[in-house]
This record gives structure tokens, C-alpha cells and sequence, in this order.
């Protein structure tokens, strides 16, 4: 399930384990498409927005991890 979720301006990410959702008004919620494939064995726990972008931690085979998304342009 969802761990935490942060507001991106024009809607909300959240991150759990091996996934991630986005929505833009809290009640509906898509899947990113394979999130599960590209974090693998990662587990996100965590999320922040940052300028411009997203910064998640977690873990990835006992050891802390940190990923950083920036939006297209």
C-alpha cells in the first residue's frame, strides 16, 4: 500500500514498496506503469517534492536508497 504522498502542484504522487500512483485530486489514483520493473527489489518509503522534481527514499537490499525524478520539460 501507499507509505506517503506529496501534493506536485497539479496534483499528488504517492509511493509504497515497489510502486507509485499519481493523482490529481486525492480520490482517483493511477499506477505508474511498471514501477514494480524498475525499482526491482526496492522498497520506496518515502517521498518530497523538490524544484523541480521528486526525491523518494527507501531501501534496496538492506541498504538506504535515494531516487530523484525530474519532470519532462
Amino acid at each position: 500500500g501507499m507509505h506517503d504522498v506529496v501534493d506536485v502542484g497539479s496534483g499528488l504522487v504517492a509511493v509504497g514498496g515497489r510502486m507509485a500512483w499519481t493523482s490529481p485530486d486525492g480520490i482517483t489514483w493511477t499506477r505508474v506503469a511498471d514501477a514494480d520493473v524498475i525499482f526491482g527489489i526496492a522498497e520506496m518509503e518515502s517521498v518530497i517534492a523538490a524544484c523541480p522534481g521528486l526525491i523518494s527514499v527507501g531501501e534496496f537490499d538492506d541498504n538506504a536508497t535515494v531516487w530523484m525524478a525530474v519532470p519532462p520539460e
